[in-house]
């Protein structure tokens, strides 16, 4: 049978494989994020579609989760989803899914990351936002810029601070609980420095502001702190190395598949992208001076991947 095969949200039989090979070069995974479960799983209709009942996903992977917890027993473990008004009954299966995965697995998700159809956020934000803070769970949102014609460094950057306006400034959608400014385009090219603008670092500069006004600050009664994110699956960077000055703890994360498929997948899959199987040993994207001392108020974390990209994260105290 062919269901699950090729399709986004499935591969969770290489949980264990993942799990030992991080523990074998030493590493902590720290977080991991479901690449859409619900929607893929559920509401897909597409090539090799499985459309499982909603208490047949949340059992498949709460079975993931436990894998991975029986290697790393303090991993956080949330779920990403492309939720829009274009998919029908969105908000009811959302809560059920949320439930239906906390009661399989013994425990909620430690977020959920909102995957965002930007044509559409002003009306899917509000609908969701409530939902979530009536489960408790932090709201991650994905700022990018995704581009179908001009496919250009500066105009992907562009686009993705048009979506940043739109949030905070037209529809004035409160700060999530985290930030995470993603690419999985071809553009941008390069991660850094961050004072070109055309570059992915550099909309940590930009969004930066947004995320200390007073007038944005979150209301979420779960959150701590504001957590900001950045990652990509294509930019290459022209500052190589992270100084161990500024690094404060080292860990991995893996995002991406969530379920098993009937049939065994012989590739990893990790957010939007499938990976070789080689390992990239020093895989980094570092911010330079001019960004730290601009945010001298936070506590970089910097993550090294086990496959061909880099992530940072940045967490404000």
């Amino acid at each position: 049978e062919s269901c699950g095969t090729d399709v986004e949200g499935y591969g969770g039989q290489n949980a264990i494989v993942i799990a030992q090979l991080v523990l074998a070069i030493g590493g902590t995974i720290d977080y991991i994020a479901y690449d859409e479960p619900l929607i893929y799983g559920h509401f897909y209709t597409g090539a090799n579609a499985c459309q499982s009942s909603i208490q047949t996903l949340a059992n498949q992977t709460a079975r993931t989760s436990a894998v991975f917890r029986s290697v790393f027993p303090r991993v956080l473990i949330g779920d990403i989803e492309p939720l829009n008004r274009f998919i029908p009954g969105w908000q009811t299966a959302l809560g059920e899914w949320l439930q239906a995965y906390e009661a399989m697995s013994g425990s909620k998700f430690s977020f959920l990351q909102y995957d965002v159809n930007w044509e559409d956020v002003n009306i899917t934000a509000r609908q969701l936002i409530p939902l979530l803070r009536e489960e408790e769970l932090p709201l991650v949102v994905i700022f990018n810029g995704i581009q179908y014609e001009l496919k250009t460094d500066i105009g992907w950057i562009s686009q993705a601070k048009d979506n940043i306006i739109s949030w905070f400034d037209v529809y004035h959608l409160p700060a999530p609980d985290m930030v995470q400014v993603q690419s999985w385009d071809a553009n941008p090219s390069r991660a850094t420095p961050e004072s070109d603008q055309s570059t992915l670092s550099s909309l940590v500069n930009f969004i930066w502001p947004y995320l200390t006004s007073s007038s944005n600050t979150t209301t979420s009664s779960t959150s701590t702190h504001t957590t900001l994110s950045l990652s990509s699956l294509s930019s290459s960077s022209s500052s190589s190395s992270s100084s161990s000055s500024t690094t404060t703890s080292s860990s991995i994360i893996v995002s991406g598949a969530s379920m098993t498929t009937s049939t065994p997948s012989t590739t990893a899959t990790t957010t939007r992208s499938s990976s070789s199987s080689s390992l990239s040993s020093s895989s980094s994207v570092a911010l330079t001076s001019t960004t730290m001392a601009s945010l001298s108020s936070a506590t970089l974390v910097y993550v090294s991947s086990l496959y061909t990209f880099g992530f940072l994260l940045l967490v404000f105290t």
